[in-house]
């Protein structure tokens, strides 16, 4: 070996030793899980059957069913709800939603990004082949006239000439830098494929949660309807005493009131549901849609026999002449006829009661409720320290972890020599078929190493190690935010749990304290203020039965968001 060669040689094997290779610390010093959740998940499933015929219609009763045993999330877990409409929403969302196929998308750039990072570490081969001919012009360099084709002219050829050419060349992977960019883009392909697992559990836990929400304030618009034909049926029958004197125009104020207050919540309720419906057709890639006739306006009422009374002119006709009332001109005209019918309201209060509910019974009750119809799936929210295996956006943060870290050997990579090796066989002819003849071959290897740059190098492995620690922070806080997220979830579930089972109480004894009420004013036992505010406070009950039950079955898509929607870690080829 020449003196030359081992100049060249005896450097490499000097640096061949000096390669650093950093420690990942992703296991290191990751926050540890907790031992258990602090709240356990209700164990048993509480659907909620259809008001019965003795229940007012807008009762909700709680059914008993057979203790369920809690399950770990899994494919398909919107399917635990029992709605088929629910189900056809979320398989519409994961076949149609724009931000999952943009998701899908980038998984496609990430795999081309890790196909060009893994040719690096292959040589490079290409081929050429040339022909070209040449010849003497005397008479056009005489400054003759070209002779026409075909004619004997003053130019001779001088013959072709042919080459073909290999070429080849390697670039030698001494420090793992070429290796380090493929493991990097290795690393982003696999976040890419978690990034996308993680927004289609996002899209379909949102499309879940966006048509409970639409169900929700179905089933409450529903109810307000009801509620508020009970309120002019109500103001009919005041309405009714005023025009004969048995009640002071006051009275009649506050009942024309709160019928504009319930006008006013159904205007509102039915905003919102137009907003829910126009969110989903959004989550589902579609426009929005006209609304579903499943939600009829209340019509404008027309006048009845009292609309001589500005007062009462509202009132529908068919409501006054339905709404019974004790003859209050002669309990006026009787001091004594009023006690004995105050005491006799006393003791009949429940007889009234109940035939006020069977008034109600009759009613034309509102579209079955979709809440009602949905099962409370029982959620097994298993060990803490299984979450890291079962979220998808953990699983992202970790591998975009494991890229840093290569990014950093790369960078420290490209501030160390390299060394490049080339070889070209090349050949040349008059011939085609000569070309072979007296091929030639030429080896070269080169040697480069950065002397100034300005400190170039220096930043960009500064800027891979700062990217790194940004990494870090992200993989632990999502580790952090995970279990903030399945302990949420899980005391949402348990204190609505408790919520439930008092407000179950409050709502049967609103019902009751309202036909009471009700029952006692006809007989005049009572004032108008009390039925009043039984009136506001049944009303309230019975919307917020529904918040509450709606709440419940939406605590439990979050469960399962949170506990990763039954996703399992998939290190696949396939996008």
């Amino acid at each position: 070996m020449t003196r030359i060669s081992w100049l060249l040689v005896l450097p490499l094997l000097a640096l061949a030793g000096c390669r650093t290779v950093p420690v990942s610390e992703r296991f290191a010093s990751h926050p540890a899980p907790p031992a258990a959740w602090r709240q356990p998940a209700p164990a048993v499933s509480a659907p909620l059957v259809a008001p019965s015929a003795a229940a007012p219609p807008f009762a909700v009763a709680a059914a008993r069913p057979p203790a369920a045993l809690p399950a770990t999330p899994g494919d398909g877990w919107w399917r635990n709800f029992g709605s088929a409409e629910l189900a056809e929403m979320v398989e519409a969302a994961q076949r149609d939603s724009f931000d999952l196929a943009a998701a899908i998308a980038r998984v496609g750039q990430a795999d081309a990004a890790s196909r060009v990072a893994g040719a690096a570490r292959l040589p490079v081969l290409s081929t050429s082949l040339e022909a070209s001919g040449g010849g003497r012009a005397d008479g056009l360099a005489r400054g003759s006239v070209a002779p026409a084709s075909g004619a004997a002219g003053n130019t001779a050829s001088t013959g072709g000439a042919y080459g073909l050419a290999f070429r080849a060349s390697y670039e030698v992977d001494l420090w793992g830098g070429n290796r380090a960019r493929d493991d990097s883009a290795a690393a982003l392909l696999q976040a890419s494929r978690h990034a996308r697992d993680a927004a289609r559990l996002a899209v379909t836990a949102s499309v879940a949660a966006a048509w409970l929400q639409s169900a929700g304030l179905r089933d409450r618009l529903g109810v307000a309807d009801s509620n508020l034909a009970s309120a002019e049926r109500m103001l009919a029958m005041v309405a009714s005493r005023s025009s004969a004197g048995a009640a002071h125009p006051l009275e009649l104020a506050q009942q024309r009131g709160l019928v504009a207050a319930q006008r006013r919540q159904r205007a509102e309720l039915a905003q919102q549901l137009d907003e829910s419906r126009t969110t989903l057709a959004i989550l589902l890639g579609r426009t929005v849609a006209p609304a579903a006739p499943d939600v009829v306006p209340v019509p404008a009422v027309s006048p009845g026999p009292a609309a001589a009374d500005p007062a009462v002119a509202t009132i529908p006709a068919a409501a006054v002449a339905a709404a019974p009332y004790p003859a209050p001109a002669a309990r006026l005209a009787d001091p004594a006829a009023a006690t004995a019918a105050n005491a006799n309201a006393n003791a009949n209060a429940n007889a009234n009661a109940n035939a006020n509910a069977n008034a109600n019974a009759n009613v034309a009750p509102p579209a079955p409720s979709l809440l009602a119809s949905l099962r409370l799936p029982a959620i097994d929210a298993g060990l803490p320290s299984a979450l890291l295996a079962r979220r998808p956006d953990i699983a992202q943060a970790e591998a975009q972890l494991a890229a840093a870290d290569a990014d950093i050997i790369a960078a420290r990579a490209a501030m160390l020599p390299s060394v490049a090796l080339g070889g070209i066989l090349q050949s040349s002819g008059h011939r085609p078929s000569g070309l072979l003849d007296n091929p030639l071959y030429s080896l070269a290897a080169s040697l480069a190493a950065p002397i100034f740059n300005g400190g170039r190098l220096a930043a960009q492995r500064d800027l891979a190690a700062a990217r790194r620690a940004e990494l870090l922070a992200g993989y632990r806080s999502a580790i952090v935010a995970a279990f903030g997220d399945v302990e949420r979830a899980l005391n949402a579930l348990s204190s609505l749990a408790e919520q439930h089972a008092a407000q179950e109480e409050e709502l049967a004894q609103a019902s009751r304290a309202f036909d009471l009420a009700s029952a006692r004013y006809r007989a005049g036992a009572d004032s108008a203020l009390t039925l009043l505010d039984a009136q506001r406070t049944l009303y309230a009950a019975q919307d917020a039965a529904l918040q509450l039950r709606l709440a419940r079955l939406q605590a439990s898509v979050a469960l399962y968001r949170a506990l990763g929607g039954g996703w399992q870690i998939d290190t696949g080829n396939g996008a």
